[in-house]
Order: structure tokens, then C-alpha cells, then sequence
């Protein structure tokens, strides 16, 4: 499953009512897969790499309050009238819409940017049944894996994650050594001249020292490290990248605001056709 993405006010409304059936005598504050990790004020669904489009949020929401707040959850809290409570959304640890209607924005968008929102809409996370993902080119197959090395572009760990969402792919997930080693000799001959930095989904975010796979929550066990890696330098690396150093490409903890390449993987599915069960 995915942590919650909520696409329409309507959908909003029935899940509130949801969380509400079951927190008659005690309320809670309830994660959303909403936040402006990546891009400070532009918040985006982790889940599927869209926009958040909402009318749904407390009065004077989000703020930002102190500077640290980035992930948007579900909020009780007394209406602006102090008759009756209710859940709307809030902002916590760090919203850009697309004004068509009279719903909360800032920074109206221009239409170069609207034709990326329609694209977004048209084409994030949907349950495409193809061997590669739309409009991206084949880079290279290992096993039941379709990857596609983005190398021009680098962008923080966030938007890496979410840039894959986009393209119905996930950031890359390393399942052995031996894939890692055919991915590493792929990369290897993509840069030849130029090693880059490259950003996997692993990361250490939600516990300290836990590594795991943001795309399918499971462990990295992985003997592919750098010596003495990882270190958690400063106290601020949490992401995990394929590092090029003393001539080679092993894994390493960085921090996850840094620029870097990365890898998207698709894994190939059966497809369903007619009258055909899936």
C-alpha cells in the first residue's frame, strides 16, 4: 500500500468522516503522504508525485511555523467559530495549487507550468499495463527490472523519488550484490568521462540507523559499502547513493538535500485484456 494521497475534497470529506467513526472518544493526528520535502512551498502527494489540490486546510494553513515544517497530516482542532471541531489539514516538520477555482494558493502558476499539471494528472501513477513505462526510453533491463538512468538532471533525494512517481516508476531498489554489480557496470559505462552521484531510495528516515528501501519498505542488506560507510557525517546523512571513489561506485550515506542523478525502476507485471481475470 501507499501512505494516503488524497485527490478530491469529496474524498477528503469521506475519509474524514472515516477517521472521525473512529475517534469518537479520542482523537488523533493522522500522516498524509503530503510535503514540500523537495521543493520549499510546492507540496506534492510522496505517493504518486502530484500536485496537493485542496480547499481542506485549517485557518492560516500551512505556515511553516518556526521553519521545520514540512509533512501535511490530518488535524483536530476547534473551528475559527469555537463551536465545533473538526479535521483539516495541517503542516508539520516544513501548498501550491493551480488557482482555477477559489481555493488557497500562492504563486499563481503560469501556463507552461498548467500544461505540467495536466500532464501530471494524465499520466502519474496510473496502473498502465505496457512492458516499459510511457515516454520513457528502454536504458537497460537485469532479471524483471526496466531501469532509466536520469544523469542530466540532479535534483535532492525528494524530488527523485517523486521525479520516478511521475514517470508510474519508483527510485531504484537494489534486491542483491549481484544486481548491484550489473547496475554499477551500467553506470559505469554511462559516465565514463563524468561520474556523477546517484541516488537509490534507501534511506534511514524514519529510524535512526534502519536503512530501508523507500519504495518498498524493506531492509538494505547490501556488502556493497564504502569503508567505514555509513557514517551519518555531522549527523545529517540519511539517503543513500552509489558514491565513485578511489575508481569505483559503492554505496554511501549523504544528505538528502543534496543534487545528485538518479536511477527509476519498473518491474514488469502481467497485463489484462477483455474479458481476461486478472
Amino acid at each position: 500500500m501507499e501512505l494516503i494521497s488524497i485527490d478530491s475534497d469529496a474524498e477528503f470529506d469521506y475519509i474524514r468522516e472515516f477517521i472521525n467513526s473512529l475517534t469518537a472518544t479520542s482523537k488523533v493526528s493522522v500522516w498524509t503522504s503530503g510535503n514540500d520535502l523537495g521543493t520549499e512551498g510546492e507540496y506534492k502527494w510522496m505517493s504518486n508525485g502530484r500536485r496537493v489540490y485542496s480547499s481542506r486546510w485549517h485557518n492560516g494553513q500551512p505556515d511553516n511555523a518556526g521553519g521545520v515544517e514540512d509533512c501535511i497530516h490530518l488535524c483536530y482542532k476547534q473551528s475559527g467559530t469555537g463551536v465545533d471541531f473538526w479535521y483539516s489539514f495541517g503542516n508539520r516538520r516544513r501548498i501550491f495549487v493551480d488557482d482555477d477555482s477559489n481555493r488557497w494558493h500562492k504563486n499563481q502558476p503560469n501556463n507552461a507550468e498548467k500544461v505540467q499539471h495536466y500532464l501530471e494528472d494524465v499520466n502519474a501513477n496510473k496502473d498502465v499495463c505496457v512492458e516499459t513505462p510511457l515516454n520513457i526510453p528502454v536504458i537497460t533491463t537485469y532479471g524483471n527490472k526496466t531501469y532509466y538512468f536520469e544523469v542530466n538532471n540532479q535534483v535532492n533525494w525528494y524530488n527523485a523519488y517523486l521525479a520516478c512517481k511521475k514517470y508510474n516508476m519508483e527510485l531504484i531498489i537494489i534486491d542483491s550484490d549481484a544486481e548491484f554489480d550489473y547496475i554499477r557496470e551500467f553506470i559505469n559505462s554511462l559516465t565514463a568521462t563524468n561520474k556523477v552521484s546517484v541516488w537509490t531510495s534507501g534511506n534511514d528516515l524514519g529510524t535512526e540507523g534502519e536503512y530501508k528501501w523507500m519504495s518498498n519498505g524493506r531492509r538494505v542488506y547490501s556488502s556493497r559499502w564504502h569503508n567505514g560507510q555509513p557514517d551519518n557525517a555531522g549527523g545529517i546523512e540519511d539517503c543513500i547513493h552509489l558514491w565513485y571513489l578511489n575508481n569505483i561506485y559503492l554505496l554511501n550515506d549523504s544528505n538528502c538535500d543534496n543534487n545528485m542523478s538518479f536511477i527509476c525502476q519498473s518491474i514488469k507485471k502481467s497485463c489484462c485484456s477483455g474479458q481476461q481475470s486478472c
